[in-house]
């Protein structure tokens, strides 16, 4: 079974949440018609939306959004306008000591900013989620550089992935240490990773990976695992954003600010 997966997405406060989800939902149907579509949250540590909507606290109906929850903890399913299922998987954006980001996803629980990043790998694998090296721009040079060699070193295949995001411009070739990650087996993604000022929302699932795998509905989180740690399977697809593009996101994310 096909799979559409965006690995890094955001639902800030400052976002129309039920436009959001629309785009997300859209987005993954444009680019993979007939593939399951997926959404893995990586929620800052202020962020809390996944709660929200698992609680019924945030009600869409009247959005034309209909939020239920699947046989596992961490998985909702959404049905935008009585469309094809998307399923939505809770997630963790973690900060480390070195200033590196690391998702946890397809996971419940919560891990605090500030470990060292190996030692946040670990904490995310505890939790039975997937930890994703997620690339920005500038924070894998240098000294972080070197951290990010070593624990995909460390953990390797079968324990990490390394994600990539519409944030790394089209003129911008593969990192370095990406292509050295995908020499050793281990598996690269594709996340649209909006940004926290109001307008990113449209961009939500317009960078994923298609991933053949085996896929129930009852059992998303363990299916969705499993499908991100076998490595070599994977197929990004959607576009990343411009040079300009790039460096106007960034300009308005720190006005934000």
């Amino acid at each position: 079974m096909h799979l559409i997966i965006d690995t890094h997405v955001h639902l800030y406060p400052c976002y129309d949440l039920a436009l959001a989800l629309r785009c997300l939902d859209s987005n993954l149907s444009q680019l993979a018609p007939d593939a399951v579509k997926i959404a893995l949250l990586a929620e800052r540590h202020d962020c809390h939306v996944f709660t929200k909507l698992a609680s019924g606290s945030i009600d869409l109906t009247g959005a034309g959004i209909q939020v239920s929850t699947s046989g596992e903890e961490g998985a909702l399913v959404l049905n935008v306008d009585d469309g094809n299922a998307l399923y939505v998987l809770s997630g963790r954006q973690i900060v480390t000591e070195e200033r590196i980001e690391i998702l946890g996803v397809a996971m419940a629980g919560h891990i605090e900013d500030g470990l060292a990043a190996a030692d946040t790998i670990s904490a995310v694998l505890a939790d039975n989620g997937v930890p994703i090296l997620s690339w920005a721009p500038g924070k894998w040079f240098f000294g972080r550089g070197k951290v990010v060699d070593s624990v995909l070193a460390k953990f390797g295949p079968g324990k990490i992935i390394v994600g990539d995001t519409t944030l790394r411009p089209t003129v911008w070739p593969e990192p370095r240490l990406m292509q050295k990650a995908a020499r050793d087996g281990i598996g690269i993604v594709a996340g649209s990773d909006p940004l926290p000022f109001s307008g990113e929302e449209v961009r939500a699932g317009t960078y994923a990976s298609i991933i053949d795998c085996d896929f129930s509905g009852e059992t998303p989180l363990a299916d969705v695992r499993n499908a991100l740690l076998g490595a070599g399977r994977e197929e990004r697809v959607g576009h990343r954003s411009s040079a300009l593009t790039m460096l106007s996101r960034l300009k308005q994310n720190a006005t934000a600010k």
